[in-house]
């Protein structure tokens, strides 16, 4: 017995011991894990799947943390997942350094099935940390038949905006409550009289014939118990417009809303309303609403109360049940559009055509709210431009506001229309207004926009918040290619590589865009350039503008680490691939078949211009690289997917377009390719593995030497700029970067604001002649992303941040595993600095030069490693390094000692560093050329 007694004795304290080894562990790991993510997005509502991924990221004061393992436990009520039981998932220790990406794998979840989650991880040595703060995510209606509300609206002569209504009963009091709604083209839901969101011009625009987007709302809070009022207000938006891509139209059909609410009760049981034939209807204030040109409200026609319980409704319509519209429901999770910003104009002058202009100070998108007192029956009308001379014409954006006459003033903005703003000519105020009489209404994406660039040059600071400015004038869900003609999305490499190359993380938007493409596609592998696709659209396919599809699938894979993408979209790539093959290009592999080639290339001599066509740089030459850079992408995929058969097929093909290229259009002896043009010699450099080898240094001298031929200017289009600004840099040529960048004269960037212009413009120049299209003098839209693509050379030429190739196929680690900050110090550039976000984290570089010193700070997120290289500055043969005052740098050699600081290696021109996450300091002391 006493050896019995004296054995339990010693486990118990074994097992106290091991208990506080495990203890120390986790208090000494100091890995807080934060930024919790389900499909990239927080605590998300409505998620479109029942096998969601999740991510997560670290903060810790210790250099050189990684993971090593983790723990994710999933659970159906947070009670459980206090208590550390994942019911619905425990992954168990998973050793893995992943921490993006990590795809569900518990019990089936269903429809409306909310969730909690959260994750623990072992760091480098093998501790554990402590748990996570909670998160949560709730699935979407993912069947059809979770569906059994109709679609409704008001049967009208013409598309005015119809007010549907619905007084419901609540018999209990509420636990929860959740309303589904698609209101089409936009809509905005009511609750007692109170908007449900601040979210405007929803839902997003999509392919109605393909997907419906639907929008989920905690309503909660504005639920009671007793009598509840559902009112919804709609608009034709994309849906119903006249008028989207010129003479091309939307659907056509009159507004529609379906609506679903599920309310459970504190007893737990629930009940559904639905829209259907029981609804009301009847027309509002707002007249002709249009995307374009604008929207007619008549404040005389208001109904008070008229979305709120006890209204009388007696004298209302019946609604109308209408047909579903094709596209299959779907909820929406990217960000809706909000108004971002209210500010005041700048100026207020008398118009010669009449009225008074209002001017402000930059170009945005969105509209604008009057502030006004007058008579009953009093018109306003507000006229936009984008330029204070108005000239009369028809197809002027406007909207009009009629008063009520209400004694205390009235406040009016328009709901269902979309404008470009810079100067606005109101007519028909009765007194004379000042600045207070109009405020503007930025509108775009509720999109994460964290992430900044400055330097000492304040020319590239402005060029780079033209940029930005750009990026929110676009940001409408999708891509937007103009708000003033083309409110859709271009599927082309110039726009789609300017808007990567802000540098902003948006992943909902970017895997959206690319799902808008995939609906597009044909079944003969086809690709649309229009995205989405309008009814009864059919263009002619061309391979310099659809290629940018394949090279956006990779560059996403790429930067979000996450192979779905590849899975989802390797079927349409491969048959796009097997198209151009099998319709565009001859059995040489020459693609012969397309319409555009370069667009928007600056003309030579003369008034500045542009050229819509050119013809400076071959087609043929064009589509047929597009053609090999996009079977290499293909290979690549292939290879990452297992498909060892068609990564074979895939590279062999690519090798013979190769082939083919240098040997049509390759000169050995002038070392030029086709034409020798800026374009025609980029290209191949740009998309890499094309030119030979022991051809390519004669080749980068020859793009030097032409450029400097040009007076130091670009020469390129839409085809020529993604490679001019990823490029040119790596390959020694960043001084010439710098000078066709950093100049006021014609063409570029500063020529544009030294023209006035807040945004980046469609073209180089406001107007130019086309000659193919008989002289017809085209303008040019005032902000497009197509010539936005200068902001790679600002993150990655400049502070030297590296992202994955776009042309190219630079070797990245997917998910920015292992960074490469590598910066160049150009021109008169004292100082540089830039933050971008990633999937991992926070990732910042920033340099300054001094006459005796250089300084390089890096900021590395936790679970990643980098490769830092300093610029080795003048002709300093024998740099000392230190990083925090220590040294890791002397003599030619790498100094062991420093934490995160793995190993160090002189290269051409820099001295670059092996590290672990973390926060540097590097600084080189210098004197002269020492």
């Amino acid at each position: 017995m006493v050896q019995v007694y004296f054995l339990t004795i010693l486990v118990a304290i074994t097992i106290s011991s091991c208990s506080n080894k495990d203890s120390d562990k986790e208090v000494k790991n100091q890995l807080n894990l934060v930024n919790l993510t389900t499909e990239y997005l927080s605590d998300p509502v409505g998620l479109q799947t029942d096998k969601p991924s999740f991510g997560w990221q670290f903060e810790t004061n210790i250099r050189d943390q990684r993971q090593t393992a983790y723990q994710v436990l999933v659970a159906s009520n947070l009670t459980a997942l206090e208590n550390n039981k994942g019911d619905l998932w425990n992954s168990d220790k998973i050793d893995s350094d992943r921490s993006v990406n990590i795809q569900y794998e518990g019990k089936p979840l269903e429809s409306r099935q909310i969730c909690y989650w959260k994750v623990r991880a072992w760091d480098t040595n093998g501790t554990v940390s402590g748990w996570s703060k909670p998160s949560r995510f709730e699935i979407a209606l993912l069947a059809k038949t979770d569906w059994n509300a109709k679609w409704i609206g008001l049967q009208t002569p013409k598309k005015i905006s119809p007010l549907l209504r619905k007084e419901i009963e609540v018999t209990g009091e509420v636990k929860s409550a959740k309303v589904y709604i698609s209101g089409l083209g936009l809509s905005e839901l009511y609750l007692n009289g109170k908007k449900i969101s601040d979210d405007v011009l929803s839902p997003t625009f999509t392919d109605y014939d393909q997907e419906v987007f639907y929008r989920t709302y905690d309503i909660t809070s504005l639920l009671k118990q007793g009598p509840n009022a559902i009112g919804i207000m709609l608009g034709n938006g994309w849906f119903g417009a006249t008028k989207i891509f010129f003479e091309i139209g939307g659907w056509k059909t009159r507004p529609q809303a379906i609506l679903q609410m599920s309310v459970t009760y504190n007893d737990g049981t629930e009940k559904h309303f639905f829209s259907d034939e029981t609804w009301k209807a009847a027309s509002g204030p707002i007249g002709s609403n249009e995307l374009k040109p604008g929207e007619d409200y008549d404040a005389r026609l208001e109904k008070p109360q008229w979305n709120k319980v006890g209204y009388d409704d007696s004298q209302w319509s019946p609604v109308t049940v209408f047909q579903a519209p094709t596209g299959r429901l779907i909820s929406q999770t990217i960000p809706p559009m909000k108004v971002q910003a209210t500010f005041r104009p700048i100026k207020i002058t008398k118009h010669e055509n009449g009225g008074w202009l209002f001017e402000f100070d930059r170009y945005f998108g969105g509209w604008v709210r009057l502030n006004v007192k007058g008579k009953a029956g009093d018109k306003i009308t507000i006229h936009y431009d984008l330029t204070p001379s108005f000239i009369q014409d028809e197809k002027n954006e406007k909207d009009t506001y009629i008063l009520k006459g209400d004694p205390d003033g009235e406040v009016y903005e328009p709901r269902f229309t979309l404008h470009p703003v810079r100067y606005v000519r109101v007519e028909g105020l009765e007194a004379e207004p000042t600045l207070a009489t109009l405020e503007g209404r930025e509108v775009y994406s509720d999109v994460d926009l964290y992430g900044d660039f400055s330097c000492s040059n304040e020319l590239l600071n402005q060029i780079h918040g033209n940029i930005q400015r750009s990026l929110k004038v676009a940001l409408k869900g999708f891509i937007a290619d103009c708000l003033n003609r083309e409110l859709l999305a271009y599927n082309e490499p110039a726009t789609i590589f300017g808007t990567l190359a802000t540098r902003n993380f948006m992943p909902d938007i970017w895997t959206r865009f690319a799902r808008e493409v995939q609906l597009g596609s044909s079944e003969n592998g086809d690709l649309s350039d229009i995205v989405p696709v309008l009814p009864g659209m059919q263009r002619e396919s061309d391979v310099s503008q659809n290629s940018s599809y394949p090279m956006l699938i990779w560059y996403l894979y790429e930067s979000h680490g996450d192979q779905r993408l590849l899975e989802q979209h390797y079927r349409t790539v491969k048959a796009w691939v097997d198209f151009i093959g099998r319709e565009l290009a001859d059995s040489t592999h020459i693609v012969k078949i397309g319409w555009l080639g370069e667009h928007m290339l600056p003309k030579s001599g003369g008034e500045p211009g542009f050229d819509f066509f050119s013809k400076e740089t071959p087609r043929e030459f064009i589509w047929t690289c597009d053609y090999f850079q996009n079977v290499r992408v293909l290979a690549n995929m292939s290879r990452v997917l297992g498909k060892k058969e068609a990564e074979g097929s895939y590279t062999a093909l690519a090798k013979s377009i190769r082939e083919k290229i240098n040997m049509e259009w390759f000169n050995t002896k002038t070392g030029h390719y086709a034409t020798g043009s800026q374009t025609s010699d980029i290209l191949p450099l740009a998309i890499g593995g094309l030119v030979p080898p022991e051809n390519q240094q004669q080749l980068i001298e020859n793009i030097a030497r032409t450029i400097r031929e040009n007076d130091g200017k670009f020469k390129v289009g839409h085809i020529g700029l993604p490679g001019f600004m990823e490029t040119l840099v790596d390959h020694g040529l960043g001084e010439v970067v710098y000078k066709a960048v950093n100049t006021t004269e014609y063409p570029g960037w500063g020529y544009m604001i030294s023209q006035g212009a807040t945004t980046v413009w469609e073209g180089w120049t406001p107007t130019s002649v086309v000659e193919e299209m008989d002289n017809w003098v085209y303008p040019a839209e005032e902000s497009m992303m197509m010539l936005a693509g200068v902001g790679r050379f600002f993150y990655e030429g400049i502070v030297g941040i590296q992202e994955p190739a776009f042309y190219g196929t630079r070797e990245f680690w997917p998910g920015y595993g292992q960074i490469n900050i590598k910066p160049h110090v150009l021109g008169d550039l004292t100082h540089a600095n830039a933050t971008i976000k990633t999937v991992r984290g926070i990732i910042s570089s920033g340099w300054k030069k001094t006459d005796n010193s250089f300084a390089l700070d890096v900021t590395i997120p936790v679970n990643a490693t980098a490769k830092v290289s300093v610029p080795v500055i003048g002709e300093l043969k024998n740099p000392t390094i230190t990083e925090g005052g220590k040294v890791v740098w002397k003599e030619g050699a790498f100094v062991k000692g420093v934490e995160g600081i793995t190993g160090g290696k002189q290269e051409a021109g820099y001295v670059s560093f092996d590290t672990g996450s973390g926060e540097y300091r590097f600084k080189m002391q210098y004197n002269g050329n020492e």
